[in-house]
């Protein structure tokens, strides 16, 4: 089993990340063999992996998760997926090619 959540506020209503996050581990009710997280007070993401490679990259925005097998056909996302993980070159896929 494999879970990936987030939330947005609207600008202004800031959320304790902590809690939200925390409140997000409890819910699940599968054991991980990884998780990650990327929070702060107006926005956050989590992902957990059991059985199937995914991540997150949260370093710079656009953050980006993805969960499951991915296979890139472009040979520099395929490199980066092998170098940086998944969910990195999702992110740089969503800022080359866009949604």
């Amino acid at each position: 089993m494999n879970a990936l959540s987030g939330w947005l506020t609207p600008v202004g209503e800031e959320v304790p990340p902590e809690a939200v996050l925390d409140a997000m581990a409890r819910a699940y009710k599968g054991r991980p063999a990884e998780t990650d997280s990327k929070s702060r007070p107006e926005t956050g993401l989590w992902a957990a992996v059991t059985d199937a490679p995914g991540g997150l990259c949260g370093q710079d925005e656009p953050w980006a998760a993805i969960v499951g097998e991915h296979h890139w056909s472009d040979p520099a996302l395929a490199d980066m997926k092998g170098a940086q993980g998944a969910a990195a070159a999702l992110r740089r896929a969503y800022l080359r090619f866009g949604p």
